[in-house]
């Protein structure tokens, strides 16, 4: 089920970091569903997946491109402590003083940086956003 939150404010661009795509595609539903603009891509259908190294550096800039461009980061945690390039997205944006937004719990040391928001569900960070 998503839900709605009235807001007064323009709409904010989000980038959306995880490690579950499926997880990614849900938080990216709710956000537009209040209003939000998803500037990441990485999670839609036909993104490029990185096959090679000498892919990688394209894709990680683009990334970096995309959280330059955003008002926030939303992140989804998982269940167990898993690494990988959210951490290093949610280093990406608190360098450029961008609103972080944890959905679940901080899995890193990273997101104990006071300009991290934890919070429970999708709706609960499009409503922080």
């Amino acid at each position: 089920m998503i839900l709605f939150f009235e807001r007064k404010e323009p709409m904010s661009k989000v980038y959306v970091s995880s490690f579950d795509l499926l997880a990614a595609r849900h938080v990216r539903d709710v956000l537009r569903a209040n209003g939000h603009e998803v500037v990441s891509t990485w999670h839609e259908p036909g993104a490029p997946r990185p096959a090679t190294d000498t892919e990688w550096p394209q894709i990680i800039a683009n990334n970096a491109s995309q959280i330059q461009s955003a008002d926030a980061l939303v992140l989804t945690s998982t269940k167990a402590d898993v690494p990988g390039g959210k951490f290093v997205e949610a280093g990406i944006a608190i360098g450029a003083d961008k609103r972080i937004v944890v959905i679940g719990h901080r899995e890193n040391r990273l997101l104990w940086h006071p300009s991290v928001v934890v919070v429970a569900t999708p709706e609960e960070a499009a409503a922080a956003c």
